[in-house]
């Protein structure tokens, strides 16, 4: 591709943000063509850190095997109980549910002693703090964040699209601030002024 001059660079770059803004996709080597150097390295910093972040939290569900499987299994205690009817059936399966639930947050515990850094891998903040501990049910435990459950807070993971976004309006700043600006005294400027001068100049004589 010919050198592009920076306006013409910043239109295309526009047209590439207006269009993902809109939904469509613009290509990876049509966006990087337009970018200088400092640019791309952020773009590939940006994109690797997400993959790497993505690809840990991935990494994470053999860390919360067992904490998942028993939350598994108190969830289906919960379905139960939300199906029973009967108040004495009832209370006595919303019990049963509430204590899956807490011996799930026990070893949660226990495994967060050993390692702090699981709380990545927690779609919510845990406590076990007296007075501000974790509620033992279906709404409130901490899950995993790639969970499926539909009582999970999934995390939306940044997509190409939206790190392309990124990456082309940060360089559209940066050419914005760039671009040069109108200055006094640029040599076409001196010279016609200089003839307008000798030609007024002329006129009086």
């Amino acid at each position: 591709m010919a050198k592009l001059s920076r306006p013409e660079r910043i239109k295309r770059l526009n047209r590439q943000l207006d269009t993902l803004r809109n939904g469509d996709s613009v290509s990876k080597r049509d966006m990087l063509a337009l970018l200088d150097p400092d640019d791309r390295s952020l773009f590939d910093a940006i994109w690797n850190d997400a993959k790497a972040y993505k690809q840990s939290i991935i990494d994470g569900r053999h860390e919360l095997a067992k904490y998942n499987r028993m939350l598994k299994q108190a969830d289906a205690i919960w379905t139960q109980y939300e199906r029973t009817i009967g108040a004495n059936k009832k209370a006595e399966t919303e019990y049963a549910a509430q204590s899956a639930y807490e011996r799930a947050l026990e070893h949660l515990g226990e495994l967060l002693d050993c390692n702090p850094t699981i709380q990545i891998y927690l779609d919510r903040p845990v406590s076990f703090t007296f007075g501000s501990e974790s509620e033992p049910s279906a709404e409130t435990v901490p899950r995993y964040k790639l969970s499926t459950s539909h009582f999970a807070m999934r995390e939306e993971f940044p997509d190409i699209s939206a790190i392309k976004m990124q990456v082309i309006e940060k360089a559209l700043k940066k050419g914005l601030k760039a671009a040069p600006t109108a200055t006094k005294g640029t040599p076409s400027t001196i010279g016609n002024s200089a003839s307008q001068q000798l030609r007024q100049i002329a006129r009086r004589k």
